[in-house]
């Protein structure tokens, strides 16, 4: 039983370190970033590889926000996602993330 107790932490801590990747990478074709009326597209697989490695690094965070802007992420087969954005939070599929940094740009 004692066994038992301490080996759980440990399964535990392993299982919530595992990486995730929030984004693809490799499968984005390109960013469009919207706010209010301004719309930029970034199709630069340099920067479409930086943004990603920045969204990626992201942690769980239990913020509420109101989004400032937003990001639609292109994949390669026609499909979308939607990144909701305001400073260093930022929300992907209802789950909330902080980032290390902003992505505005």
């Amino acid at each position: 039983m004692k066994k038992l107790i301490f080996i759980i932490p440990i399964v535990i801590s392993i299982f919530s370190c595992t990486s995730r990747n929030l984004i693809n990478g490799d499968e984005v074709t390109k960013f469009i970033f919207y706010e209010k009326d301004k719309k930029i597209s970034i199709e630069n697989k340099d920067s479409i590889c930086m943004i990603a490695n920045e969204l990626n690094r992201a942690k769980k965070d239990p913020a509420i926000f109101i989004s400032e802007y937003k990001i639609i992420v292109c994949y390669k087969e026609n499909a979308n996602m939607t990144v909701l954005c305001n400073s260093n939070r930022i929300k992907i599929n209802g789950v909330t993330y902080k980032m290390n940094k902003s992505l505005k740009y």
